[in-house]
């Protein structure tokens, strides 16, 4: 599976939701970078590790709010 695809795919569904919380996604992958596995189950985990990070980025910033 060609990830690149699978990431960028990701990222267009998820766009809006990074930036309305001023959050910038930056990813580093080589473009021919193939892995083994089932397209249709990474397609459904990549947008979950985006989400997921989303979150502890705003906890974190939430917490340095709070320590000041």
């Amino acid at each position: 599976v060609a990830i690149q695809k699978l990431i960028d795919e990701a990222l267009n569904v998820l766009a809006r939701d990074p930036q309305k919380d001023n959050i910038a996604l930056r990813v580093q992958c080589q473009p021919e970078l193939h892995v083994s596995g089932d397209p249709v189950q990474l397609e459904q985990v990549l947008p979950g590790l985006v989400e997921d990070a989303r979150r502890a980025v705003q906890l974190l910033r939430r917490s340095e709010d709070l320590d000041g």
